[in-house]
């Protein structure tokens, strides 16, 4: 095992080269942040943020953090309108404004994908207004902790990318995974990557991991509307949140299956972000279909992305075409497609939908407004059926009509 964690950080830590570039960008952006906010006349500073400003990224990371962070004293009345001040100081990235508790932005610059989110500067979980002003102090928590023990930032990127290769990494709304924050305080409570994941192995539905020990019982504590999620992760600087209420599942499973067969037999393949094929996929009944992310964030154009094969699978589904399996596939990358794979039990359908009506022994209202309904309703063994002509019986046909409907037409 030891040996394949080594060859492991090899591949996901970020050459020489790598750093270089995003530390040149990082110092780009901070000095030219800072003299625009001196320029406007605004009381706040620009900080590094997400996993550059831990030392957690995984090679290949593209995407760089900022938070501006606001003067309290001098903004705390006017925190509805911090993203108007961030817009000004902002203009030579070209950002687009993106909605959320707190609109922030998100640029193209130099082949690096950067996000600003405007914050209060603060340096006690009481004073947030909004629950992005926490964020720097997530960023403080993690980074100090890796200053006091440098080799937790490899074991945090091979976690990280451990849990990619399970497809359970990423706390956006498409995916409800574990977030990077979330890996994070998971290595710095079990300490390592070994222990990690020998833990997730035997992982039980509703664990609890208080890593300072806020709770007797958080349960208890914790706001109940956070509770949803099959591991509660207490949030270290807030500790009436869980870190980890986006988590599904879908996603918890599959951290538990993959710790369990990396232990048994551990090799690099338990490290690799498998490749969407869609000509292996190609089977008998099956469709797949293709389409182009949005141009906006990862998390938006993911959002779009799930939305879409939700109304498509619906649609088969309302209209009596069964489903074997549905599912999307997307690597997250906004430059490519996502597909959608739907296999059917039946391409075509018979030309006539049975529908079942009410038993013979109910009273005889309900019989009168089935059969008022459905003209030449029969009773066939103590219960009422009627036939109707379906007006789509082929899967590929209807499909055609699915992709008129204008929010999915680009499929």
């Amino acid at each position: 095992m030891a040996l394949t964690t080594a060859k492991a950080k090899e591949f996901i830590s970020p050459s020489k080269e790598e750093e270089k570039k995003i530390y040149n960008i990082v110092s780009e952006v901070l000095q030219d942040v800072s003299k625009s906010l001196k320029k406007h006349n605004i009381r706040a500073k620009i900080l590094i943020g997400g996993s550059v400003g831990k030392h957690t990224w995984l090679s290949g990371t593209s995407d760089i953090d900022f938070f501006i962070a606001f003067n309290y004293i001098s903004y705390k009345d006017k925190s509805a309108e911090l993203a108007d001040y961030a817009e000004k100081v902002l203009l030579k990235y070209k950002p687009t404004r993106l909605k959320g508790s707190r609109d922030y932005f998100s640029a193209k610059y130099k082949g690096f994908d950067l996000e600003f989110v405007p914050v209060l500067e603060i340096n006690d979980i009481g004073k947030a207004l909004n629950i992005t002003d926490a964020s720097p102090l997530h960023v403080y928590y993690v980074a100090d902790k890796i200053a006091e023990n440098k080799n937790l930032a490899a074991e945090i990127r091979l976690a990280k990318q451990f849990f990619k290769s399970a497809d359970a990494y990423g706390a956006e709304s498409y995916i409800s995974g574990f977030s990077g924050y979330v890996i994070e305080i998971l290595i710095l409570h079990y300490k390592s990557f070994d222990k990690l994941i020998k833990a997730a192995s035997k992982w039980k539905h509703r664990g609890i991991i208080d890593i300072e020990k806020h709770h007797k019982n958080a349960v208890k504590s914790l706001n109940t509307a956070k509770l949803d999620s099959p591991l509660i992760v207490v949030d270290p600087i807030d500790y009436y949140r869980n870190a980890a209420a986006a988590l599904r599942n879908r996603r918890f499973a599959n951290i538990i299956t993959h710790s369990k067969s990396y232990l048994k037999k551990p090799s690099l393949r338990f490290f690799e972000v498998k490749h969407f094929s869609p000509s292996k996929l190609k089977r008998e009944n099956t469709i797949i279909l293709s389409t182009k992310p949005i141009k906006k964030t990862r998390a938006v154009a993911g959002d779009v992305i799930v939305s879409k094969f939700n109304k498509i699978r619906r649609a088969f589904l309302e209209h009596d075409f069964d489903l074997n399996s549905a599912d999307w596939y997307w690597n997250g990358n906004v430059n490519e497609n996502a597909y959608y794979v739907f296999r059917f039990s039946e391409i075509n359908l018979p030309k006539k939908r049975r529908i079942v009506g009410p038993p013979k022994r109910v009273h005889k209202k309900y019989i009168a407004a089935f059969t008022r309904k459905w003209r030449g309703a029969k009773l066939i063994n103590d219960r009422y059926f009627a036939e109707t002509k379906r007006k789509y019986t082929n899967v590929n046909k209807f499909l055609k009509v699915i992709l008129k409907d204008k929010t999915i037409r680009k499929v």
